[in-house]
């Protein structure tokens, strides 16, 4: 219950310490940018409205790992499920692309359904590419991404570097 009276004054709910009168019987839906917030319907029906329990599945939050293991056509990166939301993780893994914004309709990975840190393998990149990847994480409420990190695979035909324990420089090995 609200400790403080209500009113609905065309069509904007009011809220006045000073004014105990409800102006008629509206319902009003308050509403948030962010999905993690509590969504309620206030109705006001006397001078304290009541919160209705809105049980509106929340999205779960994922977390970006920075790309590592960088060769011309393969990478890895990966990310953690810090909060499952609402409901269970039913999918979870990387997305990429040569744009700006992946999403899940570009190429991606799955792994598994699960929270916790996962490991992601994204495959059949192309040689000298610049990409864009983020962590995804999906359950009943929709799908949430990490934040959105930027690579760049090797040229074609470029060995890898092996750093050798008794060695200071770097080696290539053929």
């Amino acid at each position: 219950m609200f400790a403080m009276p209500l009113a609905v004054r065309d069509g904007t709910l009011e809220a006045n310490p000073n004014d105990g009168l409800v102006e008629g019987t509206e319902t009003v839906e308050l509403t948030t940018s962010n999905p993690s917030d509590l969504s309620v319907s206030i109705t006001t029906a006397t001078a304290t409205g009541d919160i209705l329990d809105d049980d509106s599945p929340s999205v779960p939050t994922v977390t970006t790992t920075e790309p590592s293991a960088i060769m011309a056509t393969t990478a890895l990166s990966g990310g953690e499920v810090t909060d499952e939301g609402s409901a269970a993780v039913t999918a979870r893994g990387v997305c990429w692309s040569a744009s700006p914004d992946p999403t899940i309709a570009d190429s991606h990975t799955k792994d598994g359904a699960a929270t916790g840190a996962f490991t992601s393998d994204m495959t059949g990149l192309d040689p000298n590419t610049d990409y864009a990847v983020r962590a995804y994480v999906t359950n009943a409420a929709g799908t949430a991404y990490g934040a959105v990190l930027a690579f760049t695979t090797l040229p074609s035909g470029m060995p890898p570097v092996y750093y050798l324990l008794d060695e200071p420089e770097p080696t290539r090995r053929r």
